[in-house]
């Protein structure tokens, strides 16, 4: 088991903000983003703790594979079969269960099992996640590029087709818009509005390349 991250070690920050952080790197794409973190974590690349962390231990792990048994065989037909593992905080297998995560409250789950593990207030180490990044987006901010150099089509053509070539994919033209306009916002001194790049990508024919559909 990963011993956990320390405060007095390294500097911590929330899962949100480490998610924040990728995104910026990898310009604004935010699907990608959400993948190479849960990979980094799940490889114990980047060192992870908790406010507050539950989940069942070994003795109780098996405390509750006798329940979930008795009650098949009672006849009782449960949804979610019994954990197989007692996860630890800072532990980097429990980012391989396909965990469920909300991102804006720092929180994660493990799904698809009964009585499964449960993490708040997520925070992981800066340091190891800056190794990560790429060198010059980790040191330096996103110069925004001056009004005119670019015209708003050539830009999110571009950058649209370097999400789909990273292999980003939304369902919801409504969302990628609103993450593109997030994305302008940081390159351009007057970046389209959301809503006005949802019209576009129809458009120029462009959503269909990074459209799940």
């Amino acid at each position: 088991m990963a011993k956990k991250a320390s405060s007095d070690a390294t500097t911590l920050i929330s899962l949100s903000k480490a998610k924040a952080r990728v995104v910026e790197a990898y310009d604004g794409a935010e699907q990608l983003a959400d993948k190479l973190l849960v990979k980094w974590l799940g490889e114990g690349k980047v060192r992870w703790s908790c406010k507050l962390f539950e989940g069942p231990s070994a003795s109780d792990l098996r405390a509750l594979q006798r329940k979930v048994a008795e009650a098949a065989a009672a006849g009782v037909v449960l949804l979610t079969p019994a954990p197989v593992i007692a996860y630890s905080e800072g532990d980097p297998a429990f980012w391989r269960t396909n965990p469920k995560i909300d991102w804006k409250e720092n929180s994660a789950r493990e799904q698809f099992v009964f009585g499964g593990v449960r993490a708040y207030g997520i925070k992981v180490a800066l340091k190891d996640l800056l190794a990560l990044l790429p060198e010059q987006t980790a040191a330096a901010p996103v110069t925004p590029i001056p009004t005119g150099s670019k015209s708003s089509k050539s830009l999110i053509e571009v950058e649209v087709k370097k999400r789909a070539a990273a292999g980003e994919r939304w369902d919801s033209i409504t969302k990628a818009s609103v993450s593109l306009h997030e994305w302008m916002k940081t390159v351009s001194a007057k970046p389209l509005e959301s809503r006005t790049i949802e019209n576009r990508l129809r458009d120029w024919d462009l959503w269909h390349l990074i459209s799940k559909k």
